[in-house]
């Protein structure tokens, strides 16, 4: 007897009523964490809305929306409009959106577990009991939504591109099931319907993050474990449109990972501590990890700062990789082993390495991120609950009750995790406290010791960053600029200028130490703490020298448009031009000649000016969305000049 059958009066309105209470209470579940404030790479992206004032015109649509990188997620930085146009703004609002996007999806993975179960049910001639694969659904749906590895995801704003990617991902599986159940009596149109479902949203997941992609080998997945030996489902027709859909896609990924190959060779060299064997090593464990944290969440690991993992440097460094390396290849055989005899056991363990595939193997991206989960998690609770609801046993009271505390407990561990992530004073302390080798998260509290002027918890965390860090530019340069920000209140110097000098310029490549020198430029603009010119000039100076950062074009570039942005706020107009002169060489960009152009032109140099924004035409476009504006941008900067100089 299922569940659905012990209710006996409109079991649908119950159902639709447990559906609308489960919304209600993940909102109230994740609202504390709504005042928290922005983080990580929110505070590189989310500034673009006022990198230009304000976007309030085309051309500023164009570089908020198409300046990533690669295909530009343009869809996920669109939709920041949504809450505000400009910066600095308020971060409520955009975690507000984020939230609301998660409560959607939730739904959408309720009507996709739903659909699943139907026709895999239909397919093993079982009796299509609807309301039990609802309630089985329901229970899915609620142990996905409700989970505290969720919060990351949510709260980190730039995340929107997760949550987005994940529901048009979504939208493509459901429909694609829709027009799967009616293949056998409508093969042509259902198989139309099916490509162009698979083809829009998969597209569209795209614009958002390029992970969509794995959309297609989620339908693979399902395909051939779930139906590929059900004669009800079984189609040559499906054969051939998963070659299409699946397999080509795949030899293109292929092929683009191939030409990408010296790009990600140069990325292990220059700007990671470990090399693609070394992260693979690494990776499975953060896998095996990922796994315990899902089915066993704390509070502890909800944080956002792992860039204190461990690093595996050989099969027993640490003693855990060696046997990481022999769990994870026991379960992908066992899945296919047993794929006939425990489908949905084996569907779940495929499609959570399935979702995987790109940020947890071999593209050198960063090791440790809660939010890759998003999506690859849900075929646990799928295959979980529908094992719990079709029990027939004598324990099945037990198991109900033990689920309705499993629920509870996950409930509890978000709303906790929540409070945290909206308090700033709260998790800036017990971040640093939990990950004391983690050089952001001892930077976050830090930053937040000097706010609040605590002298010893400022010295306790300058301490601690230089001690563990010795070889870490970021962390040996940040406790002196927050040294200066102090007034020197009873804090002896962490360290003389010359021995930071010293430092960086022998020190290894640090995305930190490009953000250090972002925080010490905007220091000057604001003209806060006791930060003089020739400090951040000789910083920057020394970081450049440092071959670890000047063989990295793209960080060259960006280091020479800091020392040009001194330069200018000093006012020294001719090291300015230079400087942008070898941001340009480093990597040529338009924007730079015409931003030299302006700054000629204010100073009553016209003929100079006139020549960067030739310079400035004859650059080749930097990506494909250049071609949408670059040519107007220049011409209004021409136009403006003419005006100008007519009217003097």
């Amino acid at each position: 007897m299922g569940i659905g059958s012990v209710i006996n009066v409109k079991p649908e309105l119950v159902l639709g009523l447990c559906l609308y209470i489960l919304l209600g209470v993940a909102a109230f579940t994740f609202w504390p964490a709504l005042t928290g404030t922005f983080m990580l790479d929110d505070t590189v992206h989310v500034p673009k809305l006022g990198l230009y004032g304000s976007v309030d015109s085309a051309y500023k649509l164009y570089q908020l929306v198409f300046t990533f990188g690669g295909i530009g997620r343009p869809l996920s930085f669109l939709s920041l409009l949504i809450n505000d146009n400009s910066w600095p703004t308020d971060p409520w609002g955009f975690k507000y959106t984020n939230l609301c996007i998660h409560l959607l999806n939730g739904l959408l993975v309720y009507l996709f577990s739903t659909k699943l179960l139907t026709l895999f049910l239909a397919s093993n001639g079982q009796q299509d009991n609807r309301l039990n694969i609802q309630y089985t659904s329901l229970i899915a749906c609620a142990a996905w939504l409700l989970h505290p590895i969720h919060i990351s995801t949510m709260m980190m704003v730039i995340q929107r591109m997760t949550l987005l990617s994940a529901t048009f991902t979504l939208l493509g599986l459901i429909f694609y099931l829709r027009y799967r159940t009616t293949l056998k009596v409508q093969p042509k149109k259902s198989l139309v319907w099916m490509s162009i479902s698979v083809a829009a949203f998969g597209f569209l997941g795209i614009l958002c993050k390029e992970n969509a992609v794995t959309l297609v080998f989620y339908i693979a997945v399902i395909e051939y474990i779930l139906f590929f030996h059900q004669k009800h489902l079984k189609s040559d027709l499906v054969n051939y449109w998963l070659i299409i859909f699946s397999l080509i896609p795949f030899i293109i990924l292929t092929a683009y990972f191939v030409y990408k190959l010296s790009n990600f060779q140069i990325t292990y060299e220059y700007m990671r501590t470990y090399n693609v064997w070394e992260r693979l090593a690494t990776e499975s464990r953060v896998l095996l990890d990922y796994i315990r944290l899902i089915f066993l969440p704390n509070i502890r690991d909800a944080g956002p700062y792992h860039d204190d993992y461990v690093i595996s440097r050989g099969l027993f460094e640490p003693w855990t990789t060696a046997p990481a390396l022999l769990a994870i290849s026991l379960l992908l055989i066992t899945s296919f082993w047993l794929r006939n005899k425990v489908p949905l056991v084996s569907f779940a363990v495929l499609w959570f390495f399935t979702g995987h595939l790109l940020e947890s193997t071999f593209i050198p991206l960063e090791i440790y991120f809660e939010h890759r989960n998003y999506l690859p998690m849900l075929g646990f609770y799928i295959s979980l609950s529908y094992y719990i609801t079709n029990y027939k046993g004598k324990f099945k009271t037990l198991i109900l009750f033990l689920t309705f505390l499993y629920l509870s407990m996950e409930t509890a561990i978000a709303y906790s995790s929540a409070k945290v992530w909206g308090d700033k004073a709260l998790y800036s302390i017990i971040w640093a406290e939990e990950h004391p080798n983690s050089v952001r998260a001892q930077l976050d509290a830090l930053r937040f010791s000097t706010e609040l002027k605590n002298i010893d918890m400022v010295k306790r965390y300058i301490n601690t960053l230089i001690q563990k860090n010795p070889n870490d530019s970021a962390a040996i340069t940040l406790p002196y600029l927050f040294y200066k920000c102090s007034n020197n209140q009873n804090i002896d110097e962490p360290l003389t200028l010359n021995e930071i000098l010293e430092k960086i310029a022998n020190s290894d490549f640090s995305y930190g130490m490009v953000d250090s020198i972002r925080y010490l430029r905007k220091t000057l603009d604001n003209n806060e703490c006791n930060v003089t010119f020739d400090e951040v000039l000789m910083i920057i100076k020394a970081t450049l020298a440092n071959p670890a950062f000047n063989r990295i074009d793209q960080i060259k570039s960006i280091l020479y448009t800091e020392l040009a942005s001194v330069y200018k706020k000093q006012g020294n107009l001719n090291d300015t031009i230079l400087s942008m002169d070898q941001a340009y060489e480093a990597m040529p960009k338009y924007e730079y000649c015409l931003s030299q152009a302006n700054w000629l032109f204010s100073a009553g140099l016209h003929e100079d000016a006139k020549s960067y924004l030739r310079k400035a035409r004859n650059t080749p476009y930097m990506s494909i969305y250049e071609r949408l504006w670059k040519s107007d941008h220049i011409s209004a900067a021409e136009q403006s000049f003419n005006i100008q100089m007519i009217q003097q």
